[in-house]
């Protein structure tokens, strides 16, 4: 489970290494670029969770998508605030 978990990390770092393959759509919600095709999947921080349009996270609740999106969003403390 650690090597799959590492090899999601280093994919997700592949996307982020390529300019414009993560796209703000709204405030916790963003469009990542899939890497096995042109399609784009959206990626969303809602009910204090991750979701992600794609086959991988429909099938095992985490993807290299979410791994990849996280850091875009602020860390906020229990009043809601930017820290």
């Amino acid at each position: 489970m650690v090597a799959v978990s590492r090899m999601r990390q280093l994919r997700g770092m592949e996307i982020v290494a390529c300019r414009g393959r993560i796209v703000r759509i709204g405030q916790n919600q963003f469009k990542v670029q899939s890497q096995s095709s042109d399609g784009r999947y959206t990626v969303e921080f809602k009910r204090r969770a991750w979701t992600c349009e794609c086959p991988d996270y429909r099938k095992r609740r985490k993807c290299k998508h979410i791994t990849t999106t996280c850091p875009y969003l602020p860390i906020k403390d229990r009043r809601g605030e930017a820290v």
